[in-house]
């Protein structure tokens, strides 16, 4: 049993997600009440399409530490005020260059802006188990692998 001055801390990742069209935020995060465990997110590397009436991406202020990296908000925006947020890429859809987005294909192509867009450490596999370097890997939940190339 914990007293109520206590408080604890639980890390929190999300990472390597495609999320489309929300209704409300892609991605959100907050602390219940004064004595319940404070979250610390590490948000990184996701891919968010156009949520609907939210943010992309939504750190409430009632969480003091987190990180926001090497996401795609296509559409979207990132609200987190007590985090550090570097490297995120954010436009509408048509700028990001998926490979198909009316298709819900959300890969990278070649000339995407993403691709080598992400600063500091990355997740070692993207979405689909494709290799990620340790560093100046792609932004979003995908790794750039040429057409053809990603079943060999």
């Amino acid at each position: 049993h914990l007293s109520a001055s206590v408080v604890q801390t639980v890390p929190v990742s999300i990472y390597n997600n495609v999320l489309r069209n929300c209704k409300g935020d892609g991605v959100a995060v907050w602390r219940s009440g004064a004595s319940a465990a404070a979250p610390i997110p590490d948000v990184r590397h996701n891919t968010i399409i156009a949520p609907i009436g939210g943010d992309g991406i939504d750190i409430r202020s009632s969480v003091n530490s987190c990180m926001v990296r090497g996401n795609i908000l296509a559409g979207g925006r990132v609200a987190a005020s007590n985090c550090v947020v570097g490297g995120n890429m954010l436009g509408e859809v048509d700028t990001q260059r998926f490979r198909d987005a009316g298709k819900r294909d959300y890969r990278l192509t070649a000339d995407s802006p993403a691709v080598n867009g992400a600063t500091g450490s990355c997740p070692s596999v993207d979405l689909l188990g494709t290799s990620r370097p340790s560093e100046r890997c792609d932004q979003g939940a995908f790794e750039f692998v040429q057409a053809g190339e990603e079943d060999k």
